[in-house]
């Protein structure tokens, strides 16, 4: 992740992380325990970075880098962490994850973290949290997930919470899995993908793109079928920051570029890209609308720009991170089989050896 205001770079590798700064690593910080499936998240503005480890045990902790130096535990015990973000006024860290009490997954939780302090908790019933969308225009924040999990008794339904002051005020039911959601800054509308299952199909390929929906200010908008697009793993649906109305739901091996109208959201074009695997990293250049997508199995990095795939680029084995410096237009990406980080600017690409 990028913090533009210093232009230097974390990136997280197993039991430490690295800050760099153009082509330089500048320092390797270690972490208290090896991060196996956890979250990341940085306040630019306070130079904060975030780190969860992915457990939920009593020694559990968020990890908080300080302006590249600095280190500080804040203890999270008995709660998995399985989403965090930065709220994009406050700066405060929101955290959606499920609390253990006596060994048993109990409930979950939206927990606030400001000033390396916990400063609310709101449970959050029972459901397997997914993604967390922030509405800073109308002061909403809503928190997706409801798959099904063997220690819950409850019905295998995609859910959305709904909270306005810091109140859980209502639950959307959409009736299918909640695939991922993405929040539009300039009308606060979310806009969400479903599937009719999270659980594998009889081929074992991933789930099934059925519908979207649009939710407002805690209502459901309207739901569309998009029925037809076959069985997709790792779906992941991205607004575009330039162009309004448009956005892209990444579906791994192929790009669905879609443009919402008053109608709902349409599917305009697919194009073809490599193969992630189970990370579908990516970012914009802001200055030239450019869609940058890393490709895991293929060490490659795919160029989109509107409606086309203009380029591929070949990076370090495994890229399973990727950020866009808007300050510089350079391009970070971090590869976890070849243990660097490829540097893509306006040269040669370089990899720094970590």
């Amino acid at each position: 992740m990028i913090n533009t205001k210093t232009n230097q770079v974390y990136v997280l590798e197993g039991v430490w992380v690295a800050l760099i700064e153009g082509t330089q690593l500048l320092k390797e910080i270690p972490l208290p325990r090896p991060v196996l499936s956890g979250r990341v998240a940085l306040d630019e503005k306070n130079d904060r970075f975030y780190v969860s480890y992915g457990i939920q045990t009593k020694e559990n902790v968020i990890t908080v880098i300080e302006k590249g130096d600095k280190v500080t535990h804040i203890p999270l015990p008995y709660v998995e962490v399985l989403s965090m973000t930065i709220h994009p006024e406050t700066q405060e860290l929101y955290i959606a994850g499920m609390r253990v009490v006596d060994g048993k997954y109990a409930y979950s939780e939206l927990i606030i973290i400001g000033d390396n302090e916990i400063i609310s908790r709101l449970d959050i019933g029972q459901m397997v949290p997914r993604d967390i969308s922030i509405d800073i225009l109308n002061n909403y924040v809503y928190v997706s997930g409801g798959a099904a999990h063997p220690e819950f008794e409850f019905e295998t339904i995609g859910v959305i919470k709904v909270i306005h002051n810091n109140e859980l005020i209502k639950t959307l039911t959409m009736g299918q899995y909640v695939v991922d959601m993405a929040i539009d800054a300039k009308t606060g509308e979310v806009l969400v993908v479903l599937s009719p299952s999270h659980s594998r199909n009889e081929d074992n390929l991933g789930v099934r793109l059925e519908d979207t929906a649009i939710v407002n200010k805690g209502e459901i908008l309207l739901i569309q079928n998009l029925s037809g697009q076959g069985y997709i793993p790792y779906v992941h649906i991205i607004r575009h920051p330039l162009v309004d109305n448009f956005f892209y739901i990444d579906a791994r091996d192929k790009i669905f570029a879609g443009q919402k109208t008053e109608d709902g959201m349409t599917i305009v074009v697919e194009i073809e890209v490599g193969s992630p695997g189970e990370v579908i990293p990516n970012d914009f250049d802001i200055e030239t609308g450019n869609f940058y997508r890393a490709n895991y199995q293929d060490d490659t990095v795919s160029v989109i720009n509107g409606t086309e795939n203009i380029g591929t680029i070949a990076v370090g084995g495994g890229p399973m991170g990727l950020a866009v410096n808007p300050n510089d237009r350079w391009v970070y990406v971090g590869n976890n089989r070849g243990r660097s980080v490829s540097v893509l600017g306006y040269s040669k690409p370089t990899e720094i050896i970590k």
